[in-house]
Formats: C-alpha cells, structure tokens, sequence
C-alpha cells in the first residue's frame, strides 16, 4: 500500500471524527499496488453500526452526500464498463467466440473459465446498480436497502476486477 503512516493515521481520525468510532476505512485503486506510482487516494468509508434509513439520509451534509454520490457513480460506471466493454473484449482476446451471444451467456463462459465465481452474483450487482443508480420514488424502502447492501457490494466488484486484471497481465500479452 503506497500511504505513509501519516496519511494513514490522519485518514483514520478524520473519518473517525466524521463517521464514529466505529467507521471501517478501505482503500482501493493504484494506491493499493506498490509496484505502480501517482495515482489519488480511494477510499471507501462505512459504519457498520449505522445503516442508511430514509431520516438519516435527509439528515447528511452536503459532503457526505457527494461522497455518497461519488460512490453510487464509481460502482455503477465500473460494474456498467466492466459489463457491456471488459467481459466482451476479453474473451474475444482468449479467442472465445461470443458472436450473438447474449449477456447472460457471456457470463456463463465467464464463470466456466473461473474469470468469475458466479454468473447470479454478477446479475445481483446489475441489479443493485440499477437500483442505486435510479430513483424510483416508489421503491424506496427497496432502495434503501439496496444502498445498505452497497459497501459489500463494491468489495465484490473490486475482487472481480482485480481478478480480471490480475489474469490479463498474466495471460495475454499487452
């Protein structure tokens, strides 16, 4: 990880002083390989103790809510880029032929190929991208619960990533 002890610690106790003692602080992105350089810091920040409700969420300031933002648009473009570009562009380049396929058939090749576990747990995180990245006002005990289920959600998504790159820098040649 390319942070000093003091961007940790400093990290720590303003998301501490923030969120409460209780917050989980993650980082994600460049910062976590030491092999690569730049790149700005990524965090993903969650209470465990302190779900999200619809009074809580009218109650945020104007910077929780951009980062809240900011998150919903990070998952939803990374889980959308990886769906309709990265699955596709991959198997053509292991020579698969996906030609007319459908998406649900894509991602079965995935999952036999081992380059995804689960095909349903790959639907469950489209489905929470459409539901965060929308507002249905009539689905918002839905939406709320779906929003709980985010921070896991983004742990799944960035294995899966992260196992994508992990096997195209070791399979296919850049």
């Amino acid at each position: 990880m390319r942070l000093s002890e003091f961007e940790i610690e400093s990290i720590k106790n303003v998301a501490g002083h923030h969120f409460g003692a209780d917050v989980q602080v993650f980082l994600f992105g460049s910062r976590t390989n030491n092999l690569e350089r730049g790149g700005d810091i990524d965090l993903f920040i969650r209470n465990p103790n302190n779900p999200l409700t619809e009074t809580n969420l009218s109650q945020v300031t104007p910077i929780e809510l951009a980062l809240f933002d900011q998150l919903i648009y990070r998952f939803s473009k990374l889980q959308d880029s990886m769906g309709s570009r990265l699955f596709k562009q991959l198997l053509e380049a292991l020579e698969e032929d996906i030609s007319g396929l459908p998406f649900i058939d894509i991602l079965y090749k995935l999952e036999k190929l081992n380059l995804i576990s689960n095909t349903k747990d790959w639907i469950v995180l489209r489905q929470i991208r459409n539901t965060v990245s929308h507002e249905y006002p009539f689905f918002k005990e839905v939406q709320m619960e779906e929003l709980n289920l985010l921070p896991e959600e983004v742990v799944k998504l960035a294995v899966i990533w992260l196992k994508l790159k992990e096997y195209t820098l070791n399979h296919l040649e850049l």
